[in-house]
């Protein structure tokens, strides 16, 4: 839903009526990945193959909230205005960000969840250790699945000093 990875961008409301359920709103962070699951949960399917998302029958039908996992958000690559991936986090205390990589630009992004102002607070004094970990968070994740494999050399060599080093060949060539 365009092309910067800001919380206006991501806050798309998803409605889903239950048949016979009363209505109810849930604030819960959740994905287009999670439709799919979601609807072969409520056919009684169980999908053989593996599936990104998962389901929201529990949320659905009154349960608990989606536990905290991770999210890795991104756009840009079938337009090219801005190349950029995301990620969100939620603290204990509940503190709730969304860092942004910006790949076309040398400015990142942290941007508080739980407030409804999209300011940058990246720079905010006292935020360097969020924004620490959340590097770290993306890190690990653009690290950790080869279809982000597109963020990885720009991102290690943009937060060259905020990543663990790593050994052996980093060139994305194969042996």
């Amino acid at each position: 839903k365009g092309v910067y990875l800001i919380p206006e961008v991501l806050r798309v409301p998803l409605a889903i009526k239950m048949p016979g359920a009363r209505p109810r709103t849930v604030d819960d962070v959740v994905s287009h990945l999670d439709i799919a699951p979601t609807l072969l949960a409520f056919g009684g399917i169980r999908p053989e193959e593996r599936l990104d998302g998962q389901s929201l029958l529990p949320l659905l039908t009154g349960g608990s909230t989606v536990p905290d996992r991770d999210l890795l958000f991104e756009c840009g690559w079938h337009v090219g205005a801005n190349f950029a991936c995301a990620v969100q986090k939620r603290f204990p205390g509940g503190e709730h960000y969304l860092f942004t990589y910006n790949c076309a630009s040398p400015y990142d992004e942290l941007h508080d969840l739980n407030s409804p102002d999209a300011a940058n607070i990246v720079n905010e004094p006292g935020k360097s250790k969020v924004r620490a970990g959340m590097v770290a968070k993306l890190g690990r994740l653009i690290e950790g699945d080869a279809r982000f494999s597109c963020y990885r050399n720009m991102f290690r060599l943009d937060h060259y000093f905020d990543l663990p080093r790593q050994s052996g060949d980093l060139q994305m060539k194969k042996s």
